[in-house]
């Protein structure tokens, strides 16, 4: 079937990225899926947000969750390939590429380490290892 090979495609594209994150799959994470699964998935969330949803909050829910999608797929782009200058994203860019690099077991929180923390996923200090 056409939908399984993409989907092994983009699951190989994913995995490719992970161990290489400065690859030729690097530059977004919408590289990692096709255009047409993309839309699907849209219409998904548009489904089950309107089915959980009032009419009039359903169109301003959605819109709150691409959002913070797309301010989710910036960040880990800029994790990746930015130059961080303040404190806060220079120690942002570091736990996100010790994940990469370092310990890949844990520090699973890409833009931030606060779900790592909800979920007892944060990665050991240098000072424990």
């Amino acid at each position: 079937m056409v939908g399984d090979s993409t989907y092994l495609a983009a699951c190989s594209m994913l995995v490719s990225f992970h161990l290489f994150p400065k690859g030729p799959y690097s530059s977004s994470s919408s590289l990692c899926i096709s255009w047409w699964r993309l839309h699907l998935d849209i219409a998904g969330v548009w489904t089950v947000t309107r089915a959980l949803s009032t009419p009039s909050t359903a169109p301003a829910l959605f819109g709150g969750i691409v959002l913070g999608y797309v301010m989710y797929d910036l960040t880990h782009y800029y994790l990746h390939h930015g130059k961080p200058s303040k404190a806060f994203t220079q120690n942002l860019k570091r736990y996100h590429l010790n994940h990469h690099f370092r310990i890949r077991s844990s520090g699973f929180g890409i833009t931030s380490p606060i779900w790592d923390s909800v979920f007892g996923t944060l990665p050991p200090t240098k000072a424990a290892l």
